[in-house]
């Protein structure tokens, strides 16, 4: 495959960088044979993805040239894709069938340290603009009584946030809360934003 063809396949259709490298491979071999419009080329895609997804194959499995006829141009490679959502939409429409589920290995956990917080502040305060003519803060407040995460799920944005594989926690948080001020005007205090709710 062309680097540079690849390159601008991916800076074009980012989502194809999470398909499998001879499934890119077999959409731009197709690219060169049709003239996919971009949401064509962006449904394939997406539906390259899930059939990997489903474990139910790859595109180059539904793909038939025979499904478009003796039909030519544009309506012929219509009549294709066609074909292929279809058999897809079948698949989606199957009740989903476990009989041959593998459970994954279990990963260890992200963190492998575990340290206390000293003296650092527990409240602290979103990351909005300053308020003004155009613009108006929420007001949010955080307690940030733990910082990073030991559960490092993929989706989460904390795993931007902290890179060290470590978790800190408060320590004397009991006391610490009992003396805690809270600043005049708080209504809604976050628990989420250095830590996951889910480990309080």
């Amino acid at each position: 495959m062309n680097t540079e063809t690849e390159q601008q396949f991916l800076a074009t259709y980012p989502l194809a960088a999470s398909m499998r490298e001879e499934d890119r491979r077999f959409l731009l071999e197709l690219s060169r044979r049709y003239r996919f419009s971009f949401q064509q080329m962006r449904m394939l895609v997406e539906q390259s993805i899930d059939l990997s997804l489903w474990d139910q194959g790859s595109l180059s499995m539904l793909w038939n040239d025979e499904d478009g006829g003796n039909l030519s141009g544009k309506p012929r490679t219509k009549a294709i894709i066609d074909a292929v959502s279809q058999q897809i939409d079948i698949l989606r429409k199957d009740p989903t069938d476990y009989s041959d589920f593998t459970r994954k290995p279990k990963t260890t956990n992200k963190a492998t340290h575990i340290e206390t917080l000293g003296d650092e502040r527990l409240l602290g305060r979103c990351p909005c603009p300053v308020s003004g003519e155009k613009t108006r803060c929420c007001n949010l407040l955080t307690l940030d009584v733990v910082q990073q995460c030991a559960f490092a799920c993929s989706y989460c944005s904390i795993q931007s946030f902290y890179h060290k594989e470590e978790i800190h926690f408060a320590a004397n948080l009991a006391q610490r809360l009992e003396t805690l001020e809270l600043p005049e005007g708080a209504w809604h205090i976050g628990t989420g934003q250095s830590l996951s709710s889910s480990q309080l």
